[in-house]
This record gives C-alpha cells, structure tokens and sequence, in this order.
C-alpha cells in the first residue's frame, strides 16, 4: 500500500506543475448519481448491486491539466452466494455448489485525489487514489450475521479512472474503482470494485493566477 501511495504522488504532482500562463479557475461541483458494485474474489459468487452517491467535488481547471479532491457518501455492496464443491464419486472433476443469496451493503465516506488531462474542449480524463472510511454495514439474507461480520476492514482503498463530460454548467463523470484493499484477512482476498455515473453542476468560484516563471533568456531581453 505504501509503495502505490508513493507512486500515486509522483503521478500528480506533475499535473500541478505543468499548466502556463493560463486563468485558472476553481469550481465547486455537487454531484449525486448512482453506483454498481460487487464483490471478486474467492470462494464466492457475486453479481453487481445497485447503489448511490451523493457528494461534493472541488475542482482546479489549469487549462490543459486540473486536479479534483472532494467527499462523498458511497453506498456500496454485492449481491453474494458462498460456492462450495462437492466430490463426485468415481470422477475428478466436482460437483459446484452455489449456496444462498446475501444482498450486503457497506456505507463509506470517500475522499478522490485525482489529476485531469483535458484532451479537447469539455472533456476531462481522471486518474488518481481514493480513500474510504466505512460508515456502517448491513446485510439481508440467511446468516445475516455472518455475511456482515466476515468483513472487519473499515477502510476502503481504491484506484478511480474515469472521466467527465461538460454541458455548460452540468457535469456529466463515469468513475471505475479498482478496489485495492482486502475486505478482512478471512475473506479469502475478496476486494469491492465500484462502477459511479453520476450528474453535477459547477458553481464557478473565481479566477487564480498562475503564471509561469520568465526563462533566463527572457530576463535578459528585458535589461537591454
């Protein structure tokens, strides 16, 4: 984790650096959608259940590049059976077992750290690391207890990319986030992936300035 963390930051940190001479503005973006989610690993199958998220973005447009933080409430979870195998007298291969199925919600507040590439004109590219804090679980089905108790991690550490579509002032983002960390050290290294569509609308917050510093060369025509 330490090592993506520090990868991470040598991603963004140029994004910031690389804007010109350029009015830059800050937006603040509220934004609510809904969320696609499962759970992949071992030992279980899972479909996709359907979510929200409702949430604020905070925005630095530097012409071509751009950074995004913000906080989110994120509803989460899968639809889940346990898979066990059953030995087939007298042949190899066994026989599969698909056990009862748990809807399993988990409720998280997320924090993006995301740079942006704007390749044309309204277009957003993101990439960056997100951080979860769970805010509660639940969980409906045979062995409720079980099913929510299994899964002791309150954190959720994942990987967004995705990208937004302007429309004036409505924001139109797709996220997809590669779960990275393991729901608990009994889950079989089962990890939460995350699918967000979402609409928001940018309150534009005023204009800074950011010029870049003169060359040497230019410095030079000026004392002449």
């Amino acid at each position: 984790m330490k090592k993506v963390l520090i990868s991470l930051l040598f991603i963004l940190t140029p994004f910031t650096l690389m804007a010109q001479e350029h009015e830059n503005h800050w937006y603040i973006i509220p934004r609510t959608g809904v969320t696609f989610s499962g759970v992949y690993g071992d030992d279980w199958e899972s479909k996709m259940r359907t979510g929200y998220v409702v949430g604020v973005d905070v925005e630095g447009d530097l012409d071509k590049f751009g950074f995004r933080t913000g906080v989110f409430f994120t509803s989460i979870g899968s639809k889940m059976s346990e898979i066990t195998y059953k030995r087939i007298p007298g042949r190899i291969d066994r026989e599969k077992i698909v056990g009862p199925q748990y809807n399993w919600v988990m409720n998280y507040l997320c924090f993006p750290l995301m740079s942006e590439w704007h390749p044309i004109k309204n277009l957003s590219l993101m990439a960056g690391f997100q951080f979860g804090i769970r805010v509660n679980k639940h969980g409906h089905g045979k062995d409720e207890d079980e099913i929510t108790g299994r899964y002791s991690n309150p954190w959720w550490a994942s990987i967004p990319i995705g990208l937004s579509y302007n429309i004036g002032p409505i924001m139109l983002d797709a996220r997809y986030n590669l779960g990275l960390s393991v729901l608990s050290g009994d889950s079989g290294g089962q990890r939460l992936d995350a699918i967000t569509i979402s609409l928001g609308y940018r309150f534009d917050m005023g204009i800074f300035k950011n010029k870049k510093p003169k060359s040497k060369f230019h410095l030079l025509e000026i004392g002449h």
